[in-house]
């Protein structure tokens, strides 16, 4: 069995595919916005800046109108610690009659860490109410939970065990279980250390010890969300935030 890649061997064969469509598709005369979008976000997660906001303006300027376009750019620019420009263009995505759960969650995201509670929240709310798929209802409610939301917002218990978990993270921050629970329930049949959802319940737990103002517990979890390495992992990103503030 071949070992499993690193985060950052994942990213860097990412850019160097992507580069190549890019240089094929100018060599042609074919757009490449989205291979730019791809390597933009790469770029990104590897911490180039500058590389990756270069990608993203040349994609914007031979798409200006693609919607595909300007979710990559609402997303890097979060990851960057943009947030209004995150907002402003989420907003706009938005606007353009693109309110799928993931921008909602998106714009919500990049609200909260604008101190808009008031605005995530409604984001929040409307993606537990109505999303589609289970697991972005349950994130939904997760996120209105977690943005300080506290009026009645009931859902069903997950059908689906594997996201059981989320449940306990609602529960733990409407003040009904400890993050030690919902951390043991995240941790549950886990086939390796690397999985995204312990990335996530890190997250989340230290939120959680940040809304009681235990900053060093909080520190802890968001720096093992973090030690994890899920670079491309959206928990991953805003601990990485969270311990910058």
């Amino acid at each position: 069995i071949a070992p499993r890649l690193s985060a950052e061997a994942r990213l860097e064969q990412l850019v160097a595919a992507t580069s190549r469509v890019i240089a094929n598709a100018e060599a042609l005369g074919r757009d490449s916005s989205v291979a730019l979008c791809e390597r933009a976000l790469a770029q990104a997660w590897l911490g180039r800046k500058p590389e990756a906001l270069k990608d993203v303006q040349r994609a914007a300027q031979l798409q200006p109108q693609s919607d595909e376009v300007l979710r990559c750019r609402a997303e890097l620019y979060f990851i960057l610690g943009r947030f209004r420009d995150s907002e402003t263009d989420f907003a706009r995505l938005i606007a353009r009659g693109a309110d799928q759960a993931d921008n909602l969650l998106g714009h919500g995201l990049a609200s909260l860490y604008l101190h808009k509670a008031a605005a995530a929240q409604a984001d929040f709310r409307t993606v537990a109410a109505k999303a589609e798929g289970e697991a972005e209802r349950l994130r939904g409610a997760v996120w209105y939970r977690l943005a300080g939301g506290a009026d009645n917002l009931s859902l069903p218990a997950a059908d689906d065990a594997g996201l059981g978990w989320l449940d306990e993270a609602a529960k733990m921050f409407g003040g009904a279980v400890e993050p030690e629970h919902m951390l043991s329930r995240a941790a549950r049949n886990l086939l390796s250390g690397m999985d995204g959802r312990l990335v996530e319940s890190y997250y989340y737990a230290g939120r959680y010890f940040l809304s009681k103002n235990e900053a060093l517990k909080a520190r802890v979890y968001f720096q093992r969300a973090v030690d994890k390495r899920l670079l491309d992992n959206i928990y991953h990103v805003a601990a990485q935030h969270e311990l910058v503030r």
